[in-house]
């Protein structure tokens, strides 16, 4: 059987098993805008800090999965002390507000503070 033009070319799709997710590969440049880390500091961190090692793709191409990354940022939020973790402010309890200031209309980084 021939295929159709418009399935000619493309590779037959298969649902996720139930209860899994789809897992895709992340570049490098999608890597970084991720995590928010440099190219450079990336690589250093697989090599000091657990970071997940790259998945040779083929040629000099190499990707992430995406899974790997999110545990990995997870994992690092994790580890974050207690002192560290930001909490917000009880409403009212910012003296630096201006009369009037409602809940909705509070933006000032003044309302977070470290617990």
């Amino acid at each position: 059987m021939t295929p159709s033009p418009a399935t000619r070319g493309q590779l037959p799709t298969t649902p996720p098993m139930p209860g899994r997710t789809t897992d895709r590969f992340l570049r490098i440049t999608e890597v970084a805008e991720t995590v928010g880390l440099a190219r450079t500091t990336i690589y250093r961190y697989i090599h000091e800090h657990g970071f997940p090692s790259p998945i040779p793709l083929g040629g000099q191409r190499v990707a992430w999965l995406e899974s790997e990354v999110r545990t990995w940022m997870q994992n690092r939020v994790a580890q974050r002390p207690e002192s560290d973790k930001i909490s917000e402010l009880p409403p009212g309890s910012n003296t630096t507000e201006s009369p009037g200031t409602t809940d909705s209309t509070r933006t000032s980084p003044a309302r977070l503070r470290r617990v």
